[in-house]
């Protein structure tokens, strides 16, 4: 088993306690006067350099939190004055002249928005108070988007136009009172980015399936968009 401690410090104490110990009597224990004002020497030393050491440290942190705070104020003043530059060449005839001057690289022009995104992942959830319906749905690719909702019972043409929100969920408070087993009746969601119109996707929900006034949903796969009934 070591005599030592097995950290850097720990044997740093072990020596600064046993040194003075060793030194008072070098000769009763095989060691001599002089190894022992060496080892005192070290000792000293190597204290001083911990202390330095940790002094560095605190020092470092410091000195990064001022880079980190004066990094922070350069980039708010900075970026201000960029931002004023764009708006200023914005509005002149020629806007590449400021650019050019500023030597700030011009904004390449905006590029095709991204198709629509189709629904999918629907959940349904009915308010057993009011018997109103909320369908929720996630969506990809849906920046700037509105969301069409329409809905069609079995026994209609097409389906009847219900809202447009911005949201991933739409509450029903239009539905028909259910009592007992009815017909199915769909949920249509597209997303609409102005004119352009991704998938529509729909739900296709049976009330009273299995009993005990419960329901069944079925996600049917994506269509094209569905002209609606007047």
């Amino acid at each position: 088993m070591s005599v030592l401690p097995d950290t850097k410090i720990g044997q740093l104490q072990y020596f600064e306690v046993h040194q003075p110990i060793w030194a008072a009597a070098p000769t009763t224990i095989g060691l001599t006067a002089a190894a022992m004002t060496d080892l005192a020497t070290k000792v000293l030393n190597a204290r001083k350099a911990y202390g330095d050491m940790l002094a560095a440290r605190d020092a470092a942190r410091t000195a990064t939190s001022k880079w980190y705070d004066m990094w922070s104020l350069m980039m708010s003043a900075g970026r201000d004055d960029i931002r004023l530059i764009k708006a200023f060449a914005d509005a002149q005839a020629n806007p590449a002249t400021v650019y050019n001057l500023a030597q700030v690289e011009m904004p390449a022009p905006p590029g095709p928005a991204p198709i629509p995104g189709t629904p999918d992942n629907f959940k349904v959830t009915i308010n057993p108070a009011t018997g109103e319906l909320t369908l929720g749905w996630k969506c990809v690719g849906d920046g700037n988007a509105v969301y069409i909702v329409t809905r069609q019972f079995a026994n209609e043409p097409a389906p009847r136009y219900l809202g447009a929100i911005g949201g991933k969920s739409f509450t029903d408070s239009t539905l028909p009172t259910i009592s007992g087993v009815s017909m199915p009746v769909s949920y249509f969601v597209t997303c609409q980015r102005g004119t352009v119109s991704g998938q529509t996707a729909s739900v296709t929900i049976r009330f009273g399936a299995g009993g005990g006034g419960g329901f069944s949903m079925v996600e049917n796969a994506p269509a094209p968009a569905m002209k609606m009934a007047a």
